[in-house]
């Protein structure tokens, strides 16, 4: 997944959905990652 290029949380929410429960399982932990990186920068930003 290319998670570099989502500029808005909608945007990120949308990839998130389009996990396969498999997918879900295995990068989870990973997905968690992300999402706190991503608000951090949005934070940042004054995004979010």
């Amino acid at each position: 997944i290319l998670l570099a290029n989502i500029s808005q949380p909608k945007e990120l929410d949308t990839v998130l959905k389009n996990f396969t429960d498999n997918e879900k399982e295995h990068r989870y932990f990973l997905s968690q990652e992300v999402i706190l990186e991503q608000f951090i920068r949005w934070r940042k930003q004054g995004i979010y």
